[in-house]
């Protein structure tokens, strides 16, 4: 059986929850029903660490899957993936491979942004194509901050615009907005409005490009199988966030299908050629200050010569 090959770059802010929903779509596709999901165990492509209340207002701490370096699982206040990481699994007669990579406004400082962007591209290099390039936002987002236009300025800045067809947005967290993307596409149009005006870069915000997901049936599928507390909770609630969440994601790849794959050789080459200018730019600058500086030094022995003429 032919297997079709889709791979999926996943970007987006630090703590937005990009290997969470990794974890939770292969859940999605291994498992028929939350009910199903409940009666196994879940699967964890990618690591994981999160915090979550039961019903008596207790906190607990669940880790999944096994640990390794490439993410931090100890610090919550820290950004966890540390570099990218293919994380590849089957469904039907699809092969998947999530590129799951650092998120952008790093707890660590824009050096540590500058850092990750080349080791993105270098793993982006590792393919000749990109399926699909899902950026992750919040629903929950009120506010154009400066963190989040950085934030999106640095992921669209280092894509070709032959890409652009290429990009949908996902939001998380929107089991509170009724799985609308509601402040958040607000936020996100307003956004993409004033990247038009400044940049001249137009992309499409229609509802064919956007989907939405919640996380927190995988979270509670994880504390349930860990922790006794949560056994005796009602799993109702979560019911429907899986549904909907799993719903959005079979439309999400549905989508996926209908789009031209992207030649990754493209978006490498926008960024050499940034690489060159940016190299570039501290020669420059110390060349023209040497020619203001023997302008200003011709002009003085000019004046200097004219006056003794005069003499």
């Amino acid at each position: 059986m032919t297997r079709s090959v889709f791979n999926v770059l996943v970007l987006g802010q630090s703590g937005v929850g990009k290997s969470t929903l990794i974890n939770s779509i292969a859940n999605y596709f291994t498992f028929g029903s939350f009910k199903d999901a409940l009666g196994q165990q879940p699967v964890c492509v990618i690591p994981a660490s999160f915090e979550i209340m039961d019903s008596d207002y207790n906190y607990y701490k669940v880790e999944v899957g096994t640990p390794n370096d490439n993410e931090n699982l100890q610090d919550l206040a820290d950004s966890c993936t540390q570099k990218p990481k293919v994380y590849s699994f089957r469904h039907k007669d699809l092969n998947i491979n999530f590129i799951d990579v650092p998120g952008i406004g790093d707890t660590r400082g824009v050096d540590t942004d500058n850092t990750n962007i080349k080791s993105i591209l270098d793993t982006v290099a590792l393919f000749d194509q990109i399926h699909a390039i899902c950026i992750l936002l919040k629903s929950t987002d009120t506010k154009l901050t400066v963190e989040y236009q950085y934030c999106l300025n640095e992921l669209l800045m280092h894509l070709h615009q032959k890409a652009i067809p290429n990009v949908v947005f996902v939001f998380t967290c929107s089991q509170a907005s009724n799985f609308v993307p509601a402040n958040g596409r607000m936020v996100l149009a307003a956004y993409l409005k004033q990247l038009q005006k400044d940049k001249g870069i137009e992309i499409p915000l229609s509802k064919e490009h956007m989907f939405c997901i919640d996380n927190d049936a995988f979270r509670f599928l994880c504390a349930y199988h860990q922790i006794d507390a949560f056994k005796s909770e009602k799993p109702d609630p979560y019911v429907d966030s899986w549904n909907r969440s799993q719903c959005a994601v079979i439309s999400l790849f549905a989508r996926m299908k209908t789009l031209v794959p992207h030649d990754v050789v493209h978006t490498l080459s926008v960024n050499q050629a940034r690489a060159v200018i940016l190299s570039l730019i501290q020669p420059l600058a110390a060349i023209s200050s040497l020619i203001q500086s023997n302008a200003a030094n011709y002009e003085t022995n000019f004046d200097d010569l004219v006056r003794r003429l005069q003499e």
